[in-house]
């Protein structure tokens, strides 16, 4: 306690000045979907003061411009003059659907995942926290998609034929680290349901996987496959055809080719795939393409399996066989556990949001919507405290604007 009030001493005196990491500043401001030219009209400054101040490693600043950015951006102060020990690269994160995400929502994501990376960082240092050992291992030397498929089971201690039951739990096992997107990030990309990255932080290298909750179950299993395709075959080589070789990879791993050859119905229509997709846990439009790259159907055929699935709805609830497959209420989608595992093994069975909050000076609003999705029976619990949404939180600074 007393490091922690001698760390913060600088900030109770408003004449000091403070070393203000640029890292943190860019990461806050991004995250918040502000320009550089915003936040420097807030504080009375040029655009090109603040590229030069994100740009720098630190620079000293006084204690009350401190307080007008990290007010404005929504942060805490002391986010902004600790040293960051997150690192990841625009480069390292992987989309599904990658061509139409753009730089804005490339960077927003990816100062959401070093967030969860330094969280994760702070409960293993300071907290002695162990975490699943890294299974994965670079898998892009083998040219042959179902030989790679065959190296992911045996790494994950699958047998070739068989079913995956919980897809998250088993890679959460095997040292991957998957956590549920936020919702309402200013840039958050409705239309993509997973994203990647190897994340590393004071010597801890782990596999990070970020996928939405409030999709159907068999579309949020193909996401979270498509994204450990990324991160055996991608970690070291990029391409243009990264995305189709990890649906590839996904669909592959999840219904091994010389079983679905086996069990493909005589006349496949979206009903007589179904069976197929409740064995596999893969959507019918999915186990359709699939059947069409291995030369189980042809093209009149997939397309008229598509048309069944435009043309018919769920009786009960009215919505397209498109936009909910028959058998997409028979499973809820699978909640990650670990992170949920690692709050309670630091903070209790049943920690309150106050305890949770006042013990990290990372973004709260971030936090806390991605602990509330988590499997756990505390989640529930921690109620909402803060107004949805980080739009909220940028105010106008006129009254207080530095000169």
């Amino acid at each position: 306690m007393l490091k922690k009030m001698e760390e913060s001493l600088p900030l109770t005196l408003p004449n000091s000045r403070v070393a203000v990491f640029g890292e943190r500043v860019k990461d806050a401001r991004t995250l918040r979907g502000v320009t550089a030219k915003r936040l420097a009209e807030e504080l009375g400054k040029t655009p090109s003061s603040i590229s030069h101040l994100e740009g720098t490693e630190s620079t000293e600043l006084p204690v009350a411009e401190v307080r007008l950015i990290a007010d404005f951006l929504g942060v805490d102060e002391e986010y902004l003059i600790t040293p960051p020990v997150s690192y990841i690269k625009n480069s390292d994160l992987h989309f599904r659907a990658n061509s139409t995400i753009t730089k804005k929502e490339c960077s927003s994501q990816l100062s959401f995942l070093k967030i969860i990376n330094e969280y994760i960082v702070q409960m293993v240092n300071t907290r002695k926290v162990e975490l699943f050992p890294v299974q994965l291992e670079n898998l892009d030397y083998l040219d042959d998609m179902d030989n790679a498929v065959l190296r992911a089971r045996e790494i994950l201690r699958l047998k070739p034929g068989e079913p995956i039951g919980n897809l998250v739990s088993l890679l959460e096992k095997n040292g991957v680290i998957v956590v549920p997107t936020v919702g309402d990030l200013v840039a958050h990309i409705p239309n993509h349901d997973a994203y990647s990255s190897w994340t590393s932080g004071a010597g801890i290298d782990v596999p990070v996987i970020a996928v939405r909750m409030d999709t159907a179950w068999e579309r949020q299993r193909l996401s979270v496959a498509h994204e450990l395709g990324h991160l055996l075959l991608h970690r070291y080589r990029a391409g243009e055809n990264k995305e189709e070789e990890a649906f590839d990879f996904a669909i592959r791993f999840l219904i091994p080719s010389v079983e679905i050859m086996k069990e493909w119905p005589d006349h496949a229509t979206p009903l007589s795939l179904l069976p197929l997709k409740r064995k596999w846990g893969v959507s019918i439009a999915a186990i359709a393409r699939y059947g069409r790259t291995l030369g189980l159907i042809d093209n009149f055929r997939y397309s008229s399996i598509y048309r069944q699935l435009s043309n018919n709805k769920d009786r009960a609830t009215g919505k397209s066989w498109r936009v909910q497959e028959p058998g997409a209420l028979e499973r809820l989608p699978e909640k990650p556990r670990v992170l949920a595992a690692i709050v309670s093994a630091v903070f209790g069975l049943l920690p309150s949001a106050e305890v949770l909050r006042s013990e990290t000076f990372l973004p709260w609003d971030v936090l806390r919507p991605v602990f509330q999705q988590l499997d756990s029976p505390w989640a529930d619990a921690l109620g909402d405290d803060l107004v949805a949404g980080f739009q909220a939180d940028i105010v106008s600074l006129d009254s207080r604007r530095v000169y």
